[in-house]
């Protein structure tokens, strides 16, 4: 898995992931349990803590359906 933070020099900030077949099964994986088990979360960690910078952890959890959303899912890029 590869995370990338891209600074638009905005205020706004990017984050692009990578995934290879194996990571995009164990995400489903975990998501699925999300929806059996909405008490529970999960990480995307980094796999190189001794980085200088980057994105060390990513927290993955069910949200209640009541929250404001601050984001949203788009189309897939053609």
């Amino acid at each position: 898995m590869r995370i990338k933070l891209e600074d638009f020099k905005t205020g706004w900030y990017g984050l692009s992931i990578g995934l290879k077949k194996a990571d995009i099964e164990k995400l489903i994986s975990m998501l699925s349990l999300l929806l059996e088990k909405k008490d529970q979360h999960f990480h995307l960690v980094s796999a190189d803590p001794q980085q200088n910078s980057g994105v060390y952890d990513i927290e993955i959890y069910y949200d209640n359906d009541n929250s404001p959303d601050t984001m949203s899912i788009s189309s897939v890029a053609k």
